[in-house]
């Protein structure tokens, strides 16, 4: 599998202002969740995580029709359950695939979160780079059946930062697809259950290999 190549992103922070004259500014706030869009490439309709759809007031266009995207936005909600999106930022999100281990890399990352939202996990990284960009993907190493009768899916991070040096330290977002676990279509001893199961997530540091193991609640 050749991983996806991505260019590091500065990302929006999440905040509230009050402008020269005392009024308080708009609250946009800064959430990840997927985009869909419609007809010609348009953007329709926002999903937060773990919130209800809403109705995309603002102009995002040259998009690919009938798609979803997973997306960091600094939003601003309204009422009738419209969404003004004021930045959008692409979060890289590829589904986990079996890599063969000498194809593996797993550079260190400075792990600064790490959670699940429902249909992902999520991370926020520091990497040191320079300017070049890095290659990510998720690597899937099979589900399986515990002492306790559970069952655990045991993911790792590949990343490969080429031939970066170690400049300097930026962020970004990753999100990793984990709904598909749950499909029916799937064999039932490869099928993750809601509220029963575990996903146990590896990534590499600068201190070893750091495992967290969060819920499944697809």
């Amino acid at each position: 599998m050749r991983p996806v190549a991505l260019l590091i992103l500065l990302l929006p922070l999440c905040f509230s202002c009050s402008d020269d004259d005392g009024e308080t500014a708009p609250p946009y706030v800064t959430t990840l969740g997927e985009l869909l869009t419609g007809d010609g490439g348009k953007a329709v309709t926002f999903i937060p995580d773990g919130n209800t759809p809403r109705n995309v007031t603002s102009t995002h266009s040259g998009l690919v029709a009938d798609s979803l995207y997973r997306v960091l936005v600094r939003a601003l909600y309204t009422e009738e359950n419209n969404v003004h999106l004021q930045q959008v930022a692409a979060v890289l999100s590829p589904m986990p695939r079996h890599i063969a281990e000498e194809k593996q890399k797993c550079d260190p990352v400075k792990v600064l979160a790490l959670w699940s939202s429902g249909r992902y996990v999520n991370m926020r990284l520091a990497l040191q780079t320079a300017t070049e960009p890095h290659a990510f993907a998720f690597i899937e190493k099979g589900i399986e059946e515990l002492p306790d009768g559970t069952r655990c899916l045991r993911l790792h991070l590949y990343h490969d930062r080429g031939d970066n040096p170690e400049y300097y330290t930026r962020e970004t977002h990753l999100s990793c697809p984990i709904y598909q676990y749950a499909d029916a279509s799937r064999p039932e001893e490869q099928r993750l259950r809601q509220g029963q199961d575990s996903v146990y997530f590896t990534i590499t540091t600068y201190h070893g290999d750091q495992e967290i193991r969060l819920p499944y609640n697809n």
